[in-house]
């Protein structure tokens, strides 16, 4: 089975399947603003990363666009790098 699939069967997490690469970039904009089941608030990638890393050690990472500026009003979907 395709890890594009097991991903995309996740509520809060998608992705398309990559053209032969070795990784996939996931977005977790479905999870931002969730709570865990321990109580803890996901307000960012890099709590979603830490989430996955504590409670299933997954390790991810947190990926931004090479030119992201905050004040240029461009958010990208948060996504993570497995």
């Amino acid at each position: 089975m395709c890890a594009c699939t097991l991903v995309n069967a996740i509520p809060g997490l998608s992705c398309m399947a990559p053209d032969g690469a070795f990784y996939l970039y996931v977005n977790c904009g479905g999870l931002i603003g969730k709570t865990t089941p321990d109580g803890k608030r996901l307000d960012a990638d890099g709590d979603v990363v830490l989430y996955f890393l504590d409670s299933a050690g997954v390790a991810l990472v947190a990926e931004r666009p090479m030119d992201f500026r905050p004040t240029s009003g461009f958010r990208s979907p948060p996504i993570l790098k497995h």
